[in-house]
């Protein structure tokens, strides 16, 4: 389903509900959070509950997650040095007029 417009689900909805494939609660079946594949079952098991289908996944989600952060950051940074600009631009033409 990776790139489709298939039906996902909010990772919050995916989170508060524990199912295996095939298996509904309240109408939601738990999917992967990056592919949105049905997730195996995992009754019988302890610890928290799976949100990926694979390890493959599971590295691309935090490889996307990354990948935007550092864009932010350089966005940011972008910006920042345009308002420096814009300050010593305005300073040195206040100096230049007075």
């Amino acid at each position: 389903m990776k790139g489709g417009g298939g039906s996902r689900i909010s990772g919050c909805e995916r989170k508060t509900y524990l199912a295996g494939v095939g298996e509904k609660i309240s109408g939601i079946i738990r999917t992967c959070k990056e592919c949105g594949d049905a997730l195996p079952d995992v009754s019988g098991r302890r610890g928290r509950p799976r949100e990926f289908c694979s390890v493959r996944c599971r590295r691309d989600f935090g490889y996307q997650r990354e990948k935007a952060q550092l864009e932010r950051q350089r966005a940011e940074e972008r910006a920042r040095r345009l308002q420096v600009e814009e300050e010593r631009f305005h300073a040195w033409h206040r100096t230049r007029s007075a």
